[in-house]
């Protein structure tokens, strides 16, 4: 985590926010599920991703601290903000 990802993590929660970091999946063993994502977006492996998928990922975050290019959920951030504004 860089100083700056982690002085956002902090002061979001600071703030009352429960911020996402890619560091929480990793630390949770759930990569599984962002390759899961990438694999039905862009090889057409699986269903594309709905809501309930993104839920199980996302669990109880509200805000995300992280920065565009350094994590899979940025990458398919679009699809996310359809289905879970």
């Amino acid at each position: 985590m860089t100083r700056l990802a982690l002085a956002m993590w902090m002061a979001l929660r600071k703030l009352g926010y429960r911020p996402y970091h890619f560091i929480d999946r990793w630390i949770q063993n759930q990569l599984h599920l962002w390759d899961q994502a990438l694999r039905a977006k862009y090889y057409g492996v699986g269903k594309p991703w709905k809501r309930e998928e993104f839920d199980r990922v996302m669990g109880d975050f509200d805000v995300s601290s992280l920065y565009p290019s350094t994590t899979p959920c940025c990458i398919v951030v679009l699809t996310g903000l359809q289905v879970r504004p």
